[in-house]
């Protein structure tokens, strides 16, 4: 069935918007509508579609490919326009597992400082856990990754105070090291952290001059939430110093996941 609708003028008129209709179905209750229904166990992925809105045109001008309007006023609840512009009025939700290492889940652990380090240059292995509530340190095929956080400025001989609360997926294994590392005087431009092995992620994680390891090291976590602390006293030489706090999962914990929350590096004195 094909329908030629071509240009014509409004040819209805509903709550308040003129508009121009090819097909006017008039619903009882919105209790009905199209039904696309599959007849046979079968489906391909093609250009076809049980619902396709194609615009073979190079334009700026936009149009819209779907619509949700409602109220006396038919004000807009939802839309998607041909180039992709979304507009949602209300919640949207969506089950946690379908963002796990998405983009969105990415960067919300780059926004509070996360980034992958030490053996690990891959982004996609530090995320925002949405069921967790929490960062995600994991990835299904490399038993030896890492993450850093942001570095702070110290004062020569001030304390620093991290503390960190961990969860691991195998309660049984150790394979949890808590580091600091820092260096002396100003980070170079353009990096905003500091680790050892630092060649993983050049762009913005600057070698370290101070390795502190004495924190945990290879740390059976056990089960459920466990919070650790640890003061650190910088040298007392210099000007100013810059210390990040730094994670890693490794071997022994195999591809099981490590899980943040509610890390911090404070400045006591």
């Amino acid at each position: 069935m094909t329908f030629a609708g071509g240009a014509f003028d409004s040819n209805v008129t509903y709550g308040g918007r003129s508009l121009q209709t090819t097909v006017d179905i008039k619903s009882t209750s919105m209790r009905g509508g199209v039904l696309v229904r599959n007849m046979n166990d079968y489906r391909s992925e093609t250009q076809s579609a049980s619902f396709m809105h194609y615009d073979a045109y190079n334009t700026a001008a936009k149009s819209y490919a779907f619509r949700v309007a409602a109220g006396t006023t038919l004000a807009d609840k939802f839309y998607v326009k041909n180039n992709g512009d979304t507009y949602v009025a209300g919640s949207f939700d969506t089950a946690a597992t379908s963002l796990e290492r998405s983009l969105i889940a990415q960067g919300m652990a780059n926004s509070i400082g996360w980034i992958p380090g030490y053996h690990n240059s891959d982004y996609a292995d530090v995320y925002w856990d949405f069921t967790e509530r929490a960062v995600k340190l994991h990835s299904t095929t490399d038993p030896n990754i890492g993450m850093v956080k942001a570095a702070i400025p110290v004062k020569p001989s001030q304390t620093i105070r991290a503390t960190i609360t961990v969860k691991v997926g195998n309660t049984a294994g150790a394979g949890l090291y808590l580091r600091l590392a820092g260096i002396a005087g100003n980070l170079p431009d353009g990096k905003t952290h500091v680790i050892h092995n630092s060649q993983y992620n050049p762009d913005h994680q600057e070698e370290d001059d101070y390795h502190v390891t004495q924190w945990a090291e290879n740390a059976t976590n056990g089960s459920g939430w466990k919070t650790y602390e640890y003061d650190y006293t910088v040298p007392s030489s210099g000007s100013i110093y810059y210390f990040s706090l730094y994670v890693l999962n490794w071997a022994a914990q195999g591809t099981n996941a490590i899980w943040i929350k509610d890390a911090s590096l404070v400045v006591l004195n």
